[in-house]
């Protein structure tokens, strides 16, 4: 027995698209979504959307409106790597449910079965943009990481000795609608130093990590590539990457600051993770904020460094360490240090 697709609410954000902007006609919106003509003019009437009259009506039926090209590539980046639904794609597009369908059977793109489809449509989801997307790309610059044990959603991962700014991290996550999954842990334990045998460090680190959302998934593939055969043989699966279309931003910096960052002479962002050649790209990019700043140098050790004259300049472009957290990060601003 086949299952009839429950009907899509007709929101007043719906009708405007489709009626307005897409210059539909209530009988095609009305078989589109599964209600009968009346019902569709009443909503509009009830959210005051103007309605045509019979001229503007006729000129529209005899008129040909253009939509996107539903190319094989288009509809590989929305189905398959952003995850998004068929009927979500044919509202962002403006093309009934059932043509989407029929073009990922056409251009043999593989459909989800009705396990992945429930997984994802439970999952978490949230909005990455703006502060958001600045927030979480300047935790990864320094010691943030993403979860990428599941296929579909990915969760964020930090620690940090300083609980106060664990918790300052997982408020300002909420903010931006990213939830805390559990508990923050606490981890003790000792260190013998590798270059005195003899002496022993005793530790304690805080560890936060984040519920897990699919938009985190996409940024998860951006920010990380599969491990090399030697990689693997020591132990990973993943290696985090710069991405070449990355710019930075204010807020960007100020987080990679905070995680990675300390002030001497200079000013020194622990980048030893990342290639020489994404560490030269950093520091063109720093460079290109008309700060003064040295690569990836044998002397660096694979650290990228911003010079003494260029400290001011720095420290004024990221601006000021929040207060939240100024007891224990407010000494990397203290520029008498320099």
């Amino acid at each position: 027995m086949s299952r009839v697709s429950p009907q899509r609410t007709l929101t007043k954000e719906l009708l405007i698209t489709q009626y307005l902007t897409l210059k539909k006609s209530t009988p095609t919106i009305a078989k589109e979504f599964g209600y009968n003509e009346s019902s569709v003019y009443q909503k509009l009437k009830q959210f005051s959307i103007p309605t045509r009259n019979l001229l503007e009506s006729l000129r529209l039926k005899y008129t040909y409106i253009s939509l996107p090209d539903l190319t094989k590539e288009l509809l590989t980046t929305k189905y398959l790597i952003f995850k998004k639904s068929i009927s979500d794609i044919a509202e962002e597009l403006g093309y009934s449910r059932d043509f989407v369908h029929r073009k990922l059977k056409q251009f043999n793109i593989p459909r989800r079965n009705l396990s992945e489809s429930q997984r994802l449509w439970k999952c978490n989801h949230v909005l990455l943009s703006g502060a958001v997307l600045e927030f979480l790309t300047g935790e990864l610059l320094g010691d943030g990481h993403l979860d990428h044990s599941g296929p579909v959603s990915s969760a964020y991962l930090t620690s940090s000795k300083h609980v106060e700014y664990v918790i300052w991290l997982a408020k300002v996550f909420k903010g931006f609608g990213i939830g805390q999954a559990g508990k923050i842990r606490c981890q003790t334990g000792t260190l013998r130093s590798k270059k005195y045998p003899n002496r022993i460090y005793r530790f304690k680190t805080f560890h936060y990590i984040s519920r897990r959302y699919v938009e985190l998934r996409t940024l998860q593939e951006k920010w990380y590539r599969p491990a090399t055969r030697e990689e693997r043989e020591r132990g990973k699966k993943f290696v985090k990457i710069v991405p070449t279309d990355l710019v930075l931003t204010p807020l960007m910096c100020r987080q990679w600051y905070l995680g990675d960052g300390s002030l001497g002479s200079g000013i020194t962002l622990n980048t030893q993770g990342f290639t020489t050649i994404e560490i030269n790209f950093l520091a063109s990019l720093l460079a290109g904020l008309e700060l003064k700043t040295t690569g990836s140098d044998t002397r660096l050790c694979g650290t990228t460094y911003v010079w003494k004259k260029s400290v001011k300049d720095f420290l004024d472009y990221i601006g000021l360490c929040p207060n939240q957290i100024k007891p224990i990060f407010g000494y990397k601003w203290e520029r008498s240090r320099s």
